[in-house]
């Protein structure tokens, strides 16, 4: 995996989903324990409330257990905030629990170099997750719908040694490109940046790897631990990366 055993002022991880069916917990443990840091951000959906909720087998297991005793552990030399997602969004009401070295909050304002980033989930620039509760509830159970297929596919196509399907990543992407597009995802950001005066905005939500430049305005975006497996790491002297355990 790129950047394994090596230190980053700062990795920011979001999407895990812990409590999916695909949530990819053991990896995420691996990697952190494998990466160290200064500052670790959770930038939302760490947990999935939606699925926990819904699940009728057993909800809870070691795993679990395993990837927040990692985050424990890191404390001691590693500063955690953990930022509220839309299927985690309890956590805003964790805001006045005092933890060592642990934050929970709404957003964050990350200063590095001399550069001064938003950090939030990403949810509050899709409209269909902001404000139509129950659409995107059905876009959730859709894209595991399409992760279940990909997974029948896949399982096929390896008995017949043939390369793997990314049908749900298409999907999530042709839909994610749709709603970016109704909801003026780019606009928001740069609104955003321009009004509060930031360099760049980082997100997660929408499962999707990237740091661009809109127009000035420095975009990032940390993808997710259900299929891109992928992380946005600091290095030392100011530079941003994504790095992706499939690598």
């Amino acid at each position: 995996m790129s950047g394994e055993n090596k230190k980053y002022k700062t990795i920011i991880i979001s999407d895990i989903h812990l409590g999916s069916t695909w949530s990819n917990i053991n990896k995420v443990i691996y990697f952190l324990k494998n990466n160290i840091c200064e500052t670790l951000i959770l930038n939302g959906d760490i947990i999935d409330g939606w699925h926990l909720a819904t699940r009728k087998k057993k909800k809870w297991n070691d795993d679990y257990n395993n990837f927040f005793q990692t985050l424990l552990n890191l404390t001691n030399s590693t500063k955690i905030i953990y930022v509220r997602g839309n299927h985690d969004d309890f956590v805003s009401k964790l805001a006045s629990l005092k933890l060592p070295n642990i934050s929970f909050v709404e957003d964050y304002i990350y200063k590095s170099f001399g550069k001064t980033y938003k950090v939030l989930h990403g949810d509050c620039f899709d409209s269909f997750a902001a404000r139509i509760k129950l659409v995107a509830r059905w876009g959730d159970i859709s894209y595991h719908m399409s992760l279940r297929v990909t997974y029948w596919i896949n399982n096929s196509r390896m008995k017949n040694n043939k390369p793997l399907s990314d049908l749900s990543k298409r999907m999530k992407h042709i839909v994610k490109v749709w709603v970016n597009k109704m909801s003026g995802f780019e606009k928001k950001i740069k609104k955003l940046a321009n009004s509060e005066h930031y360099d760049g905005v980082i997100c997660g939500h929408v499962h999707n790897p990237e740091i661009r430049n809109y127009g000035g305005v420095i975009y990032m975006n940390s993808g997710d631990w259900v299929e891109s497996m992928s992380a946005l790491v600091e290095n030392c002297d100011g530079k941003w990366e994504i790095l992706s355990f499939l690598d």
